[in-house]
This record gives structure tokens, C-alpha cells and sequence, in this order.
């Protein structure tokens, strides 16, 4: 692993003005600091009456009508002005800096990925990329942040180290001593932080990874109630994480207190040898005060130096993480510069002998310009595969694609770049993605297209008549992925987006798989009227379908693999691993209930927090005791020449060290550990709490958003409790300890100095009120920004082959750069605020310094005082400043508590409150809707779709219905009415006679097998995808899971058998294959009802033929209930009901219906 700075200084250089800006304004600031404690020396030195104090000095010089002590004050005065202005220029440059930087980071790495080929695609899983996009991009955002800070603090330190050595060569030795130490631990802990931190976060992303898997697949889990054994996943990777942060800890404790207390021992030794210099009269006491002033401010620079290392660790880890993804190469460029056929007429692909290993074998086959081509096969024969070849998104290992014209013109996919295939041609996937966006803007992506071209498209598509129906028509809001549709509107949406992009070549994987075949006649008619010189190459099922080619091309199975190629069943490792029983905590954590606060979360490490607030008190109390110890050795030790006293105070010193240094090891550790722990808990609960959720919530919040939640609001509010508390703690700490310090010190003058208080409180405020509107819209504005990543990333080829990434990146653009904007309002009130209280505390340390300089020169008050008391004021601007580091933080982490409060107090719209036991005999009696209405709720963005109106059905027990109808007419939602993703509006769902609702949820949908439309597969093997809904299940239950639905001879087929990784959602599988193993997942829980929603809509007729006859044996003596839109699997059916609109039109046997001469005979006719 590398700890280069080269990435960072790369980012740094891509934003020159802004980090000249803060970096010279920062150094600028830290010059007027250094320069501060000199004129503190002068006013010491006036009040003690040292020999010529003040006469010689800048301050009288620049103002020669004042005495020398008005003209050290007025200095003062000055300094504070210009720190303010150089505070605030380097505060908003420094935060203008760290946001452009994040937004080109991120707008970067989605234009990196909108670029990527598939081979690149591949490689990236989906949570690992969000997680970067994300976290990532965070850390190296506060990195950018505090650098100039921290370049500052590097620059006071060299400075610092010059004005002692001209101060006190002597002295200098003793400060330096520490400092090769110092440095020598900082270069020891560079690596074993950075690949400590570069562990944690790659965990960190695989927690994502789970969160986004699980929301994506969600009716998957839910139907199979699987909802735990997700949690437990995610509990699992979290304590791994929680193992490997507080490794990350481990390591920082070794190193990080070690070099925060040298510097302090230095100081120690300095208060022994600059005494006994003073009362030896080689330094004046303003000299002491100076030189300990210094000493105090190394101590103080290294500490945060030590802290930064950490976070400079922590920041080139994530850069190197995102930088992965900005360094990916971009798809194949082509072998030649050649020129595009004859555009101006019809074009074709001709394919010779095309191979991709262990896919395709030396296919070939030619589509004539302006004709129609089926493509045919099994399962896993490579059509899937042979229509991402032909959109350009792979290359074949061997053999030539290429475009043709009407006259013979060929020209090879190898000298054209991806994007210019896609000029010419498009594709409609067999994943349908839209985009939760509308209508309209899903049809155009981005491209301008008159009402005339808009409406040939959709009524080609047969996709206008129920647009126009919707609430908004082409305007209306669908949700993610169009899940608010039915998956035949959906396709009819992909299908008319296809046709509006004008392209010569039309390929359609399984376009049509969930269209009636009514309107797929219809659509295909239209299509030939319309659109008569578009190449259709389609993947096709049906009959229906093969009858409109011009030319059908049957592809063979799959190249077989000989059996060392391949893994059998019989070598199998172990599909699930054996889980531990969970803890009593883990249970209550993801049973709690209670509302949600944060005083109830901290109650979870009560006792670890008070050991940890103890030991921040140790280190409050520590840092407190150095100036008490100063005016000890001055007014006890020099003044009254007591080397004794000098003895004591650094021996109490050394003491203070020790324990000081131990005290934050332990407290390094402790924090960690109490922060994590809390974060485990919170994001355990969460995301349990979210399992609870209905489907509802789901397909009216985008995975985004969810991810967000899960991820951005719970780290934040994590990383404020494990870092920000403790910090808070110590500041606050330490500014109320150094007010109770001041006014035991001297009552008076602590009044001047506690006279700006009132001020500061009336400006905080005001700033609080301001501040707080600005970072709420912020993180409602970084949801948006995470949303549409996660779109993008999930909808990538989509957009590739519309050419639309242009549009995609300027729409990310766009909301990124208004969330870019309200950040920089945010620390516009930032840099303003906090400069302005540091510039109050300095003006109050001028005035403290005037009125006890005279009070010195008259008697009235020691020197020891007077430096004990400034040396106090002097440490309020360091709690200052690390409170203006971490508001950031605070309002981030307050916002986040907020969200993560709002999403606790979500309820489910689904409520689990049965508690009828006996599901499962209630699932083998006759299941019946009873003036069941129902309409999406209006919190989805679409009231009508799937609407029933007053259904009653009643099913035989152990018989098996087929539902068939035109898209959209409620058929879907009828079998999410039995699986209770909805409960009706009106009306019941009983199961021999009673109702669901009285079930218990998990015991319930323990008694169904359900097979979605969208065949969701998990990322792991093809045995662990079918062991899905029963993780306890045995090899040979899987093996027979598999042979009963007739997919065992195409999983022998794969290279690796049940042992082949399917790849995120599946997609190292072909449609057909994720259906079959959707079949297997779901006879293995043996259900007493199967829900099975087009489960062969994508198997070839020998296939399906197969897979129905092996299914006949699989749905005896279970209720079935099962659409089909392919009517050859209807038509075994014990029962057909004809849907429309919501109502059931038609209801009989196969045999009644077509006599009956209705909807269903006419759909049969043209099946």
C-alpha cells in the first residue's frame, strides 16, 4: 500500500488560486502569532522595570507620542485587527478549497464511470463505489480542510523554533531535545496507520456493499422473511469493522500520545532551566514568560501536528481509494480511424464466427438492413451475452462483428469506438431500468424531441393510452427503477425510449417478455408502419414473437466444459457458514422499540463514557496546572531566589507528564472503543428497523437516500461521538477550567477579561440560528447528490446506450454544484463567526495586559499573576479554535441524529401486530379477496397503477390459477396483496377464512414461494442463491431444489456448477438462468402457496416446456397462483382469470375460455 503524497499534491494543484489562498493566509496568520508573545515579553518586562525595557522595542518605535506600555497595547490592538482578516481569509479559502475539491472529486469519479466498458463495470460493485463516492470523498474533504491549518502549524513551529534560539540559545537545547522523537514516531506510524485505516475503510464499504444489496433486493428478502439473517449479516460485517477501527486506535495509542507529551516534558525542563537562568539575570523574567509562552505553544502545534498525522493517513487512504476508480482505463479504443457505412440508408450487423470462451462458440449469422432477426437458445446459450457484444460493451475473444449497409459496405466493430456503435444502434436490456425521474424526461435523456416524434414512439410502443392515464400524464414522477410501473409498462417505456433515439439497429433482449401478446402483436405491427427501416435483432421466446421475423438463428447450448473444467455438487465448500447464536445484546439492540434519543444511546456505554470523561478531566487538569506551575517558579522560585521551589515545579511537572501521557493512551483507546460500540449499535438498529419497513417506504425512497441514512448520517454522527465529544469535553473543559482559573487568580482583572462574554453569546446565537438553516439544506442536498450517483452508477449502461452521459453527468452536475454553493454560504457565517470570537479574546488579552501591566509597575499586583493570568487567557484560543474545527462536525452529526431519529420514528404501513399462530394450516386451506380495494398510496408518485376495485376471489386449495391480462391491469398487486407487501384499502385477504392481517408477518410469508418479475439474485453462488429462503438447507436439498423446476442440466452447464458466482443482481447469469434460479429458490422453502410472477417469460419453448412439466410435480397439492403472459404456460392451468383494470373479466378453464370467443381467446390467437 502506498502513502504517497503525490495524489494529494496532484488534487491540491487542480485548485491553484484557492490553495495559494489559504495557504498563504494561513502562514500570514501564524506570523502575527508568533510575533504576539514578543510584545507580551516587552509588556512583562516594562511592568517589572527591567533594565531598558520598552525603549528600543518596534512598539515604541512605530508610536513614539505613548508610553512604552499604550504602545505595546496599541501593537496588540493592531495584530488582532490583521489576524482577524487573515483568519477569515484563510478560513474560507481553506473551505472553499476543501469543497471544490470534493465536488471535482465527485463530479470526476461519475465521469470516470460513465466512461468505464464492461470488463471496468464488472470489476466495481455497486456498494464499494457509493461507498466511495460517499465516505470517501468526506474524508478527503476535511483533510483539505484543515491543511492549511495544519501547514500553518507546521510553519509556527519552524518559526517558533527560530524566536527561541534568539531568545535563549541555552534554552533552545532543551526545547529541541524532544523534537528528532517526535519526528521519528511520526515516520514510524505512517504505514502501519495508513494500511491500518486503508482496512477499515475497505470494511467500511463492504458494510455499504450490505445496506445497498439488501435495499436493492428487498422483496426478495421480505418475501422469504429473511430480514434477520440480514441484519445478522450486517451485524457481522460491522463487528468486523469495530475490529478493525479499533486496530486503527491500537496503533494511533502507541504512537499519537508518546509525541503529544515530549513536547510537554520539554516545557517542564524549561520551567527548571529558564528559572534558574532568571535568577542568575541572564533572561528577564519577560523573557521566562516568553520563552514558556513558545514552549506551551510547541507543545500545543505538536499535538494537533500528532493528531493530523492521523488524519493526513486517514485522507491519502481514501484519495488512493478514489484515485482507483479515476485511474480505471476506458473501453477498448478502435484499431483504425475508418468511416461509418452508408448512414443514410437501413444498416445491418453481420457476425462471423464470434467466440467468447465458455460462452459463445464460433457463432455467426447476418441481419439485413431493414429486416427483422430472431435469436433463439437455452438458457445460457449467450444471447444475453451476444447483445452486449453488439452494444459495445465487450469484445469478442475471437471472430468479427461488423456493421453493413444495403450495399454490402462492411465495417468492423474493432476500427469503431463504442460510442459510435451506439450511434447507430440501441439496445432494450432485459433489466429494464428507469430512471426516478418523469416520464418525459426518461423518454428524451436529455435530447430535444418534438410532440409529433415523442408520440409515434409511445404509440408504437403502445405505451401513450396508460401514460395519459396517469395523474401528470408524460410528466408524471416514477420512482426508482420504475418499480411504481408494472414491469409491462416499464418495458413499453424502455421500448418507445429505444424508438425516440432514432437508431438504424434495434436489439431487444427479451423486450417483450412481460407485454400481453395483444399488445406485442400490436407493438410489432406499429413497428413495421412506423419505423420500416429500423433492423430489428430480437431475442425472442415465443412463438408469437418468431412469427414477425424475416430470419430466426437458434443458438446452442453452451459450450460444454469438460470435468476438470468444471466444479460438481459433490465438491461443494460449505454454502452458509454456521452462524453463532446471537448475543442477548444483539437481540435487544435489534429488538428495541423504544423512541429513539440520543441520551438512550449513550446509555448503552454509560459506564465506559464516564471512564472516558474522567480521563479527558485527567487531561483538562494537566493542561490546566502548567501555568500555576509558571507563577510558582516566578513568584516563589525567581523572585525570592528559592531553587528549592524550582525543583518542586518541575518535579510536579514530570508528574503531571507522566500521567498526562497515560491518561490519554487509555483515553485513545476507551473513546474508540465507546464510539464504535455506539456506532455498532446505531447502525445495527437501523438498519433492523429499516427490515421492518414496508414496501411501501421502499418505492417511495430512493436506495440513495437509504444509503445515506445508513451510511453519511450515521458516521457522522459516529465520528462526532468517538472524536468530537472528546474534544468538545476537553475545550469546554478547559474554558470553564480557566475561568474558574482567572478569577481565582485575580478577581479584577478577570472581570475585563469575562466582559466580552455577552458579546460572544449574543453572536453565537445569531450565527447558530443561520447556520443550522444552512447545513440542514446541505444534507438534504448531499441525499439528492448520493441518489442520483447511485442512479447513475446502477443505471450505467442504460445511459451509454442512449449516448446520454453528457446529460447524466451535466444533470449530476447541476445538483452537485447547488450543494457546492450552500456549503460555501454555510462557511462564508463560519469564517466570519469564529475569527471574530479569537479576535475578541485577543483584544481582551490587550486590554488584561495594559490594566496588569500598571497594576504591576504600581505594586498592586505580582508579576507571577500577571503571568499565570495571561499565560490562562493565552490557552482560551486554543479551545476556540478546536471548537471552530469541529462545529462542522457538530451541526453535521446533529443534522444526522436528526434524519436518523426521523427514519427510527418511521412506522411501516405494513403493520406485523398479528398474533394468531397457524399460519401454515391456514395456507393449505382455500385462500379468498373479499371486497378487496385497493390504490397505491399517494406518497408514491403513482396513485393509479395496479388499482382493484371491490375483488372477490376465491382459490381452491391445492389448485393452481393463472393470471392473465393486459399490463397494468392489477396483477402484480394482487399477488403483493397475498404476500403482504400491501394490506388492502378496504376489504380482506383471508386464508380459510382468516385474515392475513391476524398472522404474524414472518410466519406467514414462511408459508409462500414467491418468484418476482424481476428474478433479484444476491452476490455469491448459484447454491447460495437457491439456499436463500432456507439457509439450513443441505447440498443435496439444493441439488433436488434445482432438478424440480428443471434447471439442474443448465446449472451442470455453468463453468463452476452451483459453485459459479453469480455476479451483483445476477448478472454473470443470462435472464433465463436467474429465472430458473429464482424457481429453485423458491421450491426449496417448500411453500404451502406459490406466488410466481412471469417466471417464464425468458425461457425458450424446449425450455419452458421442460421447466413446466418439472413444475407440474411442483405445484401439486400446492395453491398456485401464478401471471403469464405467456399463455402456453396458462393454459396448464387448473383455472384462468382474465384481469382488466383491476376487475376479473373472464374466470374458467383453458378450454371454457376459448369457447367463451373473449379476451382470453383473442390473446390466445395471438399468442
Amino acid at each position: 500500500m502506498s502513502t504517497s503524497l503525490a495524489p494529494l499534491i496532484r488534487v491540491l494543484r487542480q485548485h491553484r488560486a484557492a490553495s495559494i489562498g489559504a495557504f498563504s493566509t494561513s502562514i500570514g496568520v501564524t506570523v502575527v502569532e508568533v510575533l504576539l508573545p514578543l510584545l507580551t515579553r516587552d509588556a512583562v518586562d516594562v511592568a517589572t522595570g527591567q533594565a531598558g525595557a520598552g525603549e528600543s522595542s518596534t512598539a515604541t518605535t512605530l508610536f513614539p507620542s505613548l508610553s512604552p506600555l499604550w504602545a505595546i497595547v496599541v501593537c496588540l490592538v493592531i495584530a488582532t485587527v490583521a489576524r482577524y482578516a487573515l483568519q477569515f481569509s484563510r478560513r474560507f479559502s481553506a473551505g472553499i478549497l476543501s469543497i471544490n475539491v470534493q465536488h471535482r472529486l465527485r463530479v470526476s469519479m461519475l465521469d470516470t464511470v460513465l466512461k468505464l466498458g464492461g470488463p471496468a463495470q464488472d470489476s466495481l460493485h455497486t456498494g464499494q463505489a457509493v461507498s466511495r463516492s460517499i465516505s470517501d470523498i468526506s474524508t478527503v474533504q476535511g483533510l483539505c480542510a484543515v491543511l492549511p491549518l495544519t501547514v500553518g502549524n507546521a510553519t509556527k513551529l519552524v518559526l517558533t523554533a527560530g524566536v527561541i534560539v534568539w531568545l535563549s540559545p541555552v534554552l533552545s537545547l532543551l526545547a529541541f531535545a524532544t523534537l528528532p522523537l517526535v519526528y521519528l514516531l511520526g515516520y514510524r506510524s505512517r504505514t502501519p496507520l495508513f494500511e491500518a485505516t486503508r482496512a477499515a475503510q475497505d470494511q467500511a464499504a463492504t458494510v455499504t456493499g450490505v445496506v445497498e444489496e439488501t435495499v436493492t433486493g428487498i422483496r426478495v428478502v421480505k418475501a422469504f422473511s429473511q430480514q434477520q439473517r440480514e441484519v445478522a449479516r450486517l451485524h457481522k460485517e460491522s463487528q468486523e469493522l469495530y475490529r478493525r477501527r479499533l486496530q486503527v486506535a491500537r496503533v494511533t495509542a502507541l504512537f499519537q500520545p508518546v509525541m503529544e507529551q515530549l513536547p510537554l516534558a520539554a516545557l517542564v525542563a524549561n520551567i527548571m532551566a529558564g528559572g534558574w537562568l532568571a535568577l542568575q539575570g541572564t533572561i528577564s523574567i519577560g523573557t521566562f514568560v516568553a520563552f514558556a509562552t513558545y514552549v506551551t505553544t510547541l507543545s500545543q502545534v505538536t499535538k494537533m501536528l500528532s493528531g493530523m498525522v492521523i488524519r493526513v493517513q486517514t485522507g491519502i487512504s481514501s484519495l488512493a481509494r478514489i484515485t482507483e476508480i479515476l485511474d480505471l482505463a476506458p473501453p477498448y479504443a478502435p484499431t483504425a480511424s475508418t468511416s461509418l457505412p452508408d448512414t443514410s440508408t437501413a444498416l445491418g450487423i453481420d457476425a462471423q464466427k464470434v467466440t467468447v470462451a465458455g460462452v459463445l462458440e464460433s457463432i455467426s449469422f447476418t441481419a439485413q438492413p431493414g429486416k427483422t432477426l430472431c435469436i433463439v437458445g437455452p438458457p445460457g446459450s449467450g444471447k444475453s451475452m451476444m447483445v452486449q457484444l453488439l452494444s459495445g460493451f465487450y469484445q469478442p475473444d475471437s471472430g468479427s462483428l461488423a456493421l453493413i449497409d444495403t450495399a454490402g459496405n462492411r465495417t468492423a466493430y474493432a476500427d469503431l469506438d463504442p460510442d459510435t456503435v451506439r450511434s447507430q444502434l440501441t439496445s432494450v436490456l432485459d433489466d429494464t431500468f428507469l430512471y426516478s425521474s418523469t416520464i418525459m424526461d426518461n423518454l428524451t435523456m436529455g435530447r430535444e424531441f418534438s410532440e409529433e416524434e415523442i408520440l409515434t414512439a409511445t404509440t408504437t410502443a403502445q405505451a401513450h393510452e396508460f401514460i395519459s392515464a396517469l395523474p401528470h400524464g408524460y410528466q408524471e414522477t416514477i420512482g426508482e427503477r420504475g418499480l411504481t410501473l408494472s414491469g409491462g409498462q416499464r418495458q413499453r417505456l424502455a421500448l418507445a425510449r429505444a424508438l425516440l433515439a432514432g437508431r438504424k439497429i434495434l436489439v431487444l433482449d427479451d423486450a417483450t417478455s412481460a407485454i400481453d401478446a395483444i399488445t406485442e402483436a400490436a407493438i410489432y405491427d406499429a413497428l413495421r408502419d412506423n419505423y420500416p427501416e429500423v433492423t430489428v435483432i430480437a431475442i425472442a421466446h415465443r412463438p408469437s414473437t418468431m412469427r414477425v421475423a424475416d430470419h430466426i438463428v437458434k443458438f446452442p447450448n453452451a459450450p460444454f466444459k469438460s470435468e476438470d473444467e468444471r466444479d460438481t455438487h459433490a465438491l461443494w465448500p460449505e454454502i452458509f457458514p454456521q452462524p453463532h447464536p446471537p448475543s442477548d445484546q444483539f437481540t435487544a439492540v435489534t429488538e428495541q422499540q423504544d423512541p429513539f434519543s440520543l441520551r438512550r444511546l449513550l446509555g448503552h456505554a454509560k459506564t465506559h463514557i464516564m471512564l472516558v470523561v474522567a480521563l479527558l478531566i485527567v487531561g483538562v487538569l494537566a493542561d490546566l496546572a502548567f501555568p500555576s506551575l509558571v507563577r510558582l517558579a516566578v513568584d516563589q522560585g525567581v523572585l525570592t531566589h528559592n531553587v528549592g521551589t524550582l525543583q518542586l515545579a518541575t518535579a510536579v511537572g514530570a508528574v503531571i507528564v507522566v500521567v498526562s501521557g497515560a491518561a490519554a493512551a487509555a483515553r485513545t483507546l476507551l473513546t474508540a472503543r465507546v464510539g464504535e460500540r455506539l456506532l455498532l449499535i446505531l447502525r445495527v438498529r437501523s438498519f433492523a428497523h429499516l427490515q421492518r419497513l414496508s414496501m411501501s417506504y421502499f418505492e417511495s425512497t430512493t436506495a440513495g437516500r437509504i444509503i445515506t441514512r445508513m451510511t453519511t448520517d450515521i458516521d457522522a454522527l459516529s465520528s462526532f461521538l468517538q472524536t468530537g465529544v472528546a474534544q468538545v469535553i476537553v475545550a469546554c473543559g478547559t474554558l470553564v477550567g480557566i475561568t474558574i482559573m482567572l478569577v481565582v487568580t485575580d478577581f479584577s482583572l478577570a472581570l475585563i477579561a469575562l466582559a466580552a462574554v455577552p458579546v460572544i453569546i449574543v453572536a453565537t446565537l445569531i450565527f447558530r440560528r443561520i447556520s443550522r438553516r444552512l447545513y440542514q439544506r446541505a444534507r438534504e442536498e448531499i441525499s439528492t447528490v448520493n441518489s442520483q450517483f447511485h442512479e447513475a452508477f446502477s443505471g450505467l449502461r442504460t445511459t451509454q446506450l442512449y449516448r446520454a452521459e453528457p446529460f447524466m453527468l451535466r444533470q449530476f452536475q447541476d445538483m452537485a454544484e447547488q450543494y457546492r454553493r450552500t456549503r460555501i454560504k454555510a462557511q462564508t457565517g463560519v469564517a466570519i463567526y469564529f475569527p471574530g470570537i479569537s479576535a475578541v479574546s485577543e483584544l481582551t488579552h490587550a486590554a488584561v495586559l495594559g490594566v496588569g501591566a500598571h497594576q504591576v509597575m504600581r505594586g498592586e499586583l505580582s508579576p507571577g499573576v500577571l503571568i499565570a493570568f495571561l499565560m490562562y487567557l493565552g490557552l482560551l484560543f486554543g479551545p476556540l479554535q478546536d471548537l471552530s474545527q469541529l462545529f462542522d462536525a457538530y451541526q453535521q452529526a446533529a443534522i444526522g441524529l436528526r434524519r436518523i431519529a426521523d427514519l427510527l420514528a418511521t412506522q411501516p404501513t405494513v403493520p406485523d401486530t398479528g398474533t394468531r399462530t397457524g399460519a401454515p394450516g391456514a395456507a393449505e386451506g382455500p385462500l379468498a379477496l373479499v371486497d378487496t380495494s385497493f390504490t397505491y398510496r399517494t406518497d408514491q408518485s403513482t396513485e393509479n397503477a395496479g388499482i382493484l376495485s371491490q375483488l372477490n376471489l376465491r382459490i381452491d386449495p391445492g389448485s393452481t390459477v393463472a393470471i392473465v391480462g393486459a399490463t397494468g391491469a392489477g396483477k402484480s398487486t394482487l399477488i403483493k396483496l397475498i404476500a403482504r407487501f400491501y394490506d388492502p384499502l378496504s376489504g380482506l385477504v383471508t386464508a380459510n377464512g382468516t385474515d392475513i392481517r391476524e398472522f404474524p408477518l414472518a410466519q406467514w410469508r414462511s408459508t409462500l414461494g414467491y418468484v418476482p418479475q424481476e428474478a433479484h439474485l444476491f452476490t455469491g453462488t448459484v447454491a447460495y442463491n437457491i439456499g436463500y429462503g432456507r439457509p439450513s438447507a443441505r447440498a443435496e436439498e439444493i441439488v433436488e431444489a434445482a432438478r424440480a423446476v428443471g434447471a439442474l442440466p443448465v446449472i451442470e452447464g455453468l463453468a463452476h456448477g452451483f459453485n459459479q458466482e453469480v455476479g451483483e443482481r445476477g448478472r454473470a447469469l443470462s435472464s433465463g438462468q436467474r429465472q430458473l434460479v429464482a424457481l429453485a429458490r423458491a421450491e426449496l422453502v417448500d411453500p404451502h402457496v406459490l406466488l410466481l410472477d412471469e417466471t417464464t417469460a425468458t425461457l425458450d419453448p424446449e425450455t419452458e416446456a421442460s421447466v413446466v412439466e418439472a413444475s407440474t410435480s411442483m405445484m401439486r397439492g400446492r395453491t398456485s397462483i401464478l401471471i403469464a403472459h405467456r399463455l402456453s404456460t396458462a393454459a396448464q392451468a387448473d383455472r384462468i382469470l382474465v384481469m382488466h383494470h383491476g376487475n376479473i373479466v373472464e374466470d374458467g378453464t383453458h378450454d371454457q375460455l376459448i369457447a367463451a370467443g373473449g379476451r382470453y381467446a383473442a390473446l390466445w390467437s395471438a399468442h
